[in-house]
């Protein structure tokens, strides 16, 4: 998968119109708690090997780790698929 055909799965998720009954404050709130999650085991991870030498080189690392599981939560809540449509959500249960 090339560097345009991701940038247009990307476009398109952004560009494309809510699903009917789409909660994006649940969303938000769960991407919010993924990227906790994320951010903070990261930090945790890199204090227990002892590889934190720089400091700030281990918060961009958990802000990168937070970032991608921000915006990954919230693809996933959107309906984005493996093949780079976005579809209709599935009902829970």
């Amino acid at each position: 998968m090339g560097l345009g055909s991701r940038l247009y799965s990307a476009f398109a998720v952004v560009s494309s119109a809510d699903p009917e009954g789409f909660d994006w404050k649940g969303a938000l709130i769960d991407a919010c708690i993924i990227a906790g999650l994320n951010f903070f085991s990261t930090l945790a991870g890199l204090g227990a090997t002892g590889i934190i030498a720089d400091v700030y080189q281990s918060l961009v690392a958990a802000l990168v780790s937070a970032g991608l599981g921000f915006f990954s939560t919230l693809a996933v809540r959107r309906g984005l698929g493996r093949s780079g449509a976005v579809q209709a959500p599935k009902e829970p249960g």
